[in-house]
């Protein structure tokens, strides 16, 4: 299915996709492909790179992201925001928390948010966002919590993939050029519409066993509507007559998305040795039906002037249901048997299953079995030294487990996908604790990943062995508070910096279609990043300037084995931003991106998706209220 870039990112580290957790609940393939709600419902994202699968079950290797909601706070709190920004944005929010009974036992947090946005690229439709959170604690006793969510969004947005490119012949070989158009073409019609409703409910209960142990269960339910209403570039554009082919759609599918997490975590007094436990269990299912008016396709459609076309007012034929399911109990233990060693220990036993079969308005048919393992056992081990009270060194070796649900021509599932990941480190503390680095190499080793069969449409087949292997380096902190820095021979104590570096080579060791070729060829295989952040004092406290780039090397999108790749150019976009507070309740902020309007690819796909302009230079004012 083709996915908005627009609403629907597709995260990864390491040359793989992000999992998703939610506080803690893990959800199969929840990131790529499906609506997530606004940032501001969360307070924090965790990121765990590296393979996700020890505490979440199957998991890609790249690593996973645990997003953590607001809580209700003891202590009244009412906050505001608003936007207005490039392409007519604007949007607004209310943020307000406090206790409910003067104890302060019971809490709430209520947050709404609506949001009107426009695009670079025209024609277009405005993305449409309402959102509403609302969340209740209450310390049933002082060692017990129980805290529930209820969250629901709604939003509709042009339909949007990126533009095509030139084919060397009408509905023939794909070329490896770009067409010559301005960034702000857009050759979807003005009608296409996807639309989202998310309804989010949440449940959690905490309980202290003293100072040592606690034990925690937390519960997710979410289910999502999405319908999408689109007609897109099929095929490469004939540069001879700029006409293509184009296709149709009507779809509205239901997801819906259970799951628990439950864990006991503590000290084992037993032991002689300095000891953390952890044991936990846990669930997650997902289902999801379907009905449409399959693809349609019209031929000879002028490029620019895709309204040419209507929508898909063929009925739903086409009909379907699946489900997934994984579970599975793990278990944690760190020992520290001398003073600067200590050892992680981990294992979780999983067991996963898939099924589908099509449903009305198709002919219903029985299920049909795809990927099945029960009691998988996937390891994992760590160790860590303190070489010093500021530095720490360590490795770690984890399996990879990923059952696979796409199917051969032949009907039989692909293997799941295997394998392992090593990684070796440095984190440390310098400058009197002021900053924060760590230095990582990383190798992933994994077989059996899914790719398009090209003689068989719509079905697949697995790699050989494939490997992504690199380098991370991060920092962060205020390292020039009590130093003197060169060419200002002062001190800085309002300089906050954050950046990181990352090197990346990824590729099929041993495949028979083509060894050596890279696994995803739009990961770059260099990318910097740097913020920088300064409060100023005296007469002029109450001023923060900031400034920032991100720079990566060149992308390349493979056409097939048969086309050449084409290739977008390395680039580096600089942003900038200014605030003052105005008084104590009251901020104002401007963020300036792209400032020199840099004209650069965010990805490279295929000849009819995906190869996304980056946005043009752009501006945000957020004016911010606090009592």
């Amino acid at each position: 299915m083709k996915r908005r870039r627009n609403t629907q990112g597709q995260p990864a580290s390491r040359g793989y996709f992000l999992d998703v957790a939610y506080d803690g609940v893990p959800t199969y393939s929840g990131l790529v492909g499906y609506q997530q709600l606004d940032l501001a419902v969360y307070d924090r994202l965790e990121v765990l790179k590296g393979p996700a699968g020890l505490l979440s079950g199957s998991g890609n290797p790249g690593g996973g992201v645990n997003v953590v909601r607001k809580r209700p706070q003891d202590e009244f709190k009412l906050r505001t925001e608003f936007n207005a920004g490039s392409w007519d944005n604007y949007r607004g929010m209310i943020d307000v928390t406090g206790p409910i009974n003067e104890a302060r036992t019971l809490r709430y947090r209520a947050l709404v948010l609506h949001q009107d946005k426009h695009f670079f690229f025209t024609p277009s439709q405005p993305e449409n966002k309402w959102l509403c959170y609302g969340s209740l604690d209450y310390d049933i006793t002082p060692n017990t919590l129980v805290n529930v969510a209820y969250t629901r969004q709604r939003t509709s947005d042009p339909a949007y993939s990126g533009q095509p490119v030139a084919a060397i012949s009408y509905f023939g070989n794909t070329s490896p050029y770009f067409l010559n158009v301005p960034r702000s073409w857009n050759p979807y019609p003005d009608w296409t519409q996807y639309k989202w409703d998310t309804e989010d409910k949440k449940v959690r209960l905490e309980h202290r066993f003293g100072d040592d142990w606690v034990a925690k269960i937390n519960f997710n339910r979410r289910d999502q509507t999405q319908e999408f209403n689109d007609a897109f570039p099929y095929a490469g554009v004939n540069p001879s007559n700029w006409s293509t082919q184009y296709a149709r759609r009507h779809y509205i599918y239901y997801y819906h998305r259970t799951g628990l997490d439950s864990y006991l975590s503590g000290t084992l007094p037993l032991l002689p040795i300095k000891n953390t436990l952890t044991l936990g269990y846990n669930y997650d299912r997902f289902t999801y039906e379907y009905k449409g008016a399959p693809i349609k396709t019209v031929n000879a459609v002028p490029v620019f002037w895709p309204n040419y076309i209507g929508p898909n007012l063929n009925p739903y034929t086409a009909g379907g249901e699946n489900q997934t399911l994984q579970h599975g109990a793990y278990s944690q233990l760190r020992l520290t048997p001398i003073d600067p060693l200590t050892f992680v220990l981990g294992g979780r036993l999983t067991n996963y299953f898939a099924k589908n079969r099509a449903a009305f308005p198709s002919m219903p048919a029985n299920w049909s079995y795809g990927a099945k393992s029960n009691h998988r056992f996937t390891p994992y081990v760590a160790g860590i030294f303190r070489l010093t009270d500021e530095i720490n060194l360590y490795g770690s070796y984890t399996d990879i487990f990923l059952p696979q649900t796409q199917q051969r021509a032949d009907g039989t599932t692909l293997d799941p996908r295997v394998g392992g990941q090593w990684e070796a480190g440095v984190k440390g503390e310098f400058l009197d604790k002021k900053l924060n680095a760590s230095a990582a190499w990383f190798e992933i080793r994994d077989r059996n990943r899914s790719f398009a069969d090209s003689a068989n449409p719509g079905y697949y087949l697995q790699a050989g062995l494939a490997e992504s292997t690199g380098v991370e380096v991060e920092f962060s902190g205020r390292p020039f508070a009590d130093y003197e820095v060169p060419l200002v021979a002062r001190s800085l104590p309002g300089l906050d910096i954050v950046g990181g570096y990352t090197y990346m080579k990824t590729a099929f060791l041993v495949d028979k279609n083509d060894p050596g070729r890279s696994i995803n060829s739009w990961y770059p295989t260099h990318l910097f990043k740097i913020w920088g952040k300064y409060d100023f004092d005296g007469f002029l406290q109450g001023l923060t300037v900031g400034a920032g780039v991100v720079a990566q090397s060149g992308l390349s999108g493979s056409v097939n084995t048969l086309n050449e790749a084409r290739h977008a150019s390395a680039y580096a976009v600089l942003n900038a931003m200014a605030s003052y507070k105005i008084n104590e309740n009251l901020s104002l902020q401007v963020n300036i991106n792209n400032i020199t309007d840099q004209k650069y690819y965010t990805r490279v796909g295929g000849s009819n998706t995906y190869n996304t302009p980056g946005d043009p230079r752009n501006f945000m004012v957020t004016l911010r209220g606090e009592l």
